[in-house]
């Protein structure tokens, strides 16, 4: 049983695989993405400029390495390339979660299975086929902790992880949070160096904005998170029971659900705070800490998360290995069988791009297809402006719309108009004519008006 249950993983991991390498190569329908993870990095390739004051583009001063990154390869691949960093990025978890799994386990069947309790997630193969950043902030910190859950903990070690999870702060300022934990449970030596690497993240968000943390702290942000949580998000009690509740949390299906077992990985990890080996306590503690954190982050998304699971899975195999071997086999099946539901909802996921993959659809055209699921995102749905309209012209667009990055040209914003300069075109939808001082001109099939200014 054991040898099939390893070949039916293996299985599993190499299909997952497939399919995400696929979605890497298929248009880019996610919000985040085309709200300011391309479009902010193809702006700052026309115009050379990084900083867009308040408006659509308030998130341009916070950390950008993911994007920096990914910049070069979007300058001579298009979306596939920063789609192509993250793809990679969730590999390489995959790799030193199977690393840290065998060394802590000596199974290759529990190595197997760690692996597939992350990537087997839907979440984590839906950002394998995305332009976010998380499964690179994720990568940088794993880095970190597999350095300081090592067999010997030297000040080397402990000053290159601090030099990884400064990368991870220059993807995402959650991760300062992480930073915070492994400091206190491993050493407060990678404090110094992480900021330091950090720093210019810190300088950059300062010279812009006056924060040196941008966004956080800020009151707009601290309104807009606190609404979409309640206003007894903080209250004793509501603590307790989301902490309580934390297993219902993971598992319950959301818009970054991960997987039907991912509260029994949490529940396997608690007894591993008991465990005689040292290490292993302190990969639970962290790992259960880190839910904690994310669960007093408002609002709690699951996507901040993915940097704490790898620690939880590692902790939920060691004590599966303790278990009678019976047992064991039981509960893998359980994980296995989780497994193939999310490989089967990924596939079910893929067939919407089964237009675009076999030439029956153009780009454009497929995602005027999608346009239910993309409010308020340019479309150029019948190629009128690459067909028609000069890429030398100006161009304004107006805050009708809010996803940009398939506009094929340079293009100011209301947001951050240049208001003593003359533009040839203003690109917006839903807008009267009354209310333009132009001539329209065109309005394509999903009801992008263009007007010649």
């Amino acid at each position: 049983m054991a040898k099939t249950l390893v070949r039916l993983n293996f299985a599993i991991l190499i299909a997952l695989i497939v399919v995400n390498l696929l979605g890497a190569f298929m248009p880019e329908l996610s919000f985040d993405a085309l709200w300011y993870h391309l479009t902010l990095s193809k702006l700052f390739l026309l115009k050379g400029q990084w900083y867009f004051p308040g408006g659509l583009f308030y998130y341009s001063p916070m950390p950008r390495l993911a994007e920096l990154i990914g910049m070069p390869l979007l300058a001579q691949f298009g979306y596939v390339g920063p789609k192509l960093v993250e793809f990679f990025s969730g590999l390489a978890i995959c790799i030193l979660i199977y690393r840290l799994a065998k060394r802590f386990t000596g199974n290759v069947l529990l190595a197997f299975t760690a692996v597939n309790l992350f990537y087997a997630t839907w979440l984590v193969s839906w950002l394998s086929s995305a332009t976010y950043v998380d499964l690179i902030r994720t990568v940088f910190e794993l880095c970190a902790f597999a350095l300081l859950a090592g067999e010997t903990l030297t000040t080397r070690h402990k000053l290159l992880a601090g030099v990884f999870l400064g990368l991870a702060i220059g993807v995402k300022w959650h991760a300062l949070g992480s930073l915070l934990l492994l400091s206190l449970i491993f050493s407060p030596l990678v404090i110094p160096t992480a900021l330091l690497v950090a720093s210019p993240w810190f300088f950059i968000a300062y010279h812009f904005t006056g924060n040196p943390v941008f966004p956080l702290f800020e009151k707009f942000m601290q309104q807009t998170q606190l609404a979409q949580v309640g206003a007894h998000y903080y209250a004793p009690l509501a603590i307790f029971s989301r902490f309580f509740f934390a297993p219902i949390f993971l598992t319950k299906p959301s818009e970054d659900f991960l997987s039907p077992v991912a509260g029994i990985v949490y529940l396997l990890a608690v007894p591993c705070l008991l465990s005689a080996n040292k290490i292993i306590r302190k990969i639970a503690l962290f790992g259960i800490l880190g839910t904690f954190l994310l669960q007093l982050t408002p609002p709690p998304s699951t996507r901040y998360f993915l940097s704490y699971l790898p620690a939880l899975i590692i902790a939920a195999v060691y004590f599966l290995s303790r278990l009678k071997r019976v047992i064991t086999l039981w509960i893998i099946g359980v994980f296995t069988l989780s497994a193939l539901l999310i490989l089967g909802m990924r596939l079910s996921a893929f067939a919407k791009f089964f237009p675009y993959l076999t030439g029956k659809l153009s780009e454009n055209r497929f995602l005027a297809s999608q346009s239910a699921r993309l409010p308020d995102t340019f479309i150029d749905a019948d190629d009128y402006v690459k067909n028609n309209l000069p890429s030398d012209a100006s161009y304004v667009i107006s805050n009708n719309l809010h996803n940009l990055f398939y506009f094929p040209y340079n293009f100011d914003h209301e947001s951050f108009v240049d208001n003593s300069r003359r533009y040839d075109y203003l690109i917006t939808k839903n807008t009267p004519a009354e209310e333009v001082d132009g001539d329209l001109i065109h309005i394509n099939p999903v009801g992008i008006q263009i007007y010649k200014l």
